[in-house]
């Protein structure tokens, strides 16, 4: 019986060691999220998923040199909880 305590103990021990060797890609650049909002109209209430049918994003660097411009057309992605909010 002790033995058998002796290799759980071992095994959780290699599991909790492990544990530090997960990679959890926080080092790496991650996607970024935009958010548009259209309530600049006499509604005042968002109507970009309704009116909106073309959107163009320029994307800029920390120094103001353009880097890319992104562009969708029809339909428009929604996200539940973006991280950046331009109106």
């Amino acid at each position: 019986m002790n033995r058998f305590i002796g290799y759980i103990q071992v095994a959780c021990c290699c599991l909790l060691l492990c544990a530090s060797c997960v990679r959890d890609g926080m080092d790496e650049d991650c996607n970024s999220y935009v958010r548009f909002v259209y309530d600049y109209n006499l509604e005042y209430i968002d109507l970009f998923h309704k009116q909106a049918t073309k959107m163009n994003l320029y994307v800029f660097d920390e120094k103001g040199v353009f880097v890319t411009e992104l562009e969708e057309r029809g339909c428009v992605k929604t996200l539940a909880q973006p991280l950046l909010y331009f109106t």
